[in-house]
């Protein structure tokens, strides 16, 4: 019994899909932040702030 449940475990884990990479999240951030940049609604000491944040750095 044990063994089987192991086995369904893992057989529920090996079908999710995986998470998607936290970088296309930062590519994002990056580029919405960007936009707000040009459209002169963050400054560029904003941007470099906010763009630290997001690299987290």
């Amino acid at each position: 019994m044990r063994r089987e449940t192991e086995m369904q475990a893992q057989q529920q884990w090996a079908a999710q899909p995986p998470a998607p990479p936290a970088a296309t999240d930062r590519v994002a951030q990056l580029t919405a932040l960007a936009d707000l940049k040009a459209q002169g609604l963050l400054t560029d000491a904003e941007f470099a702030t906010e763009k630290a944040r997001v690299l987290g750095s």
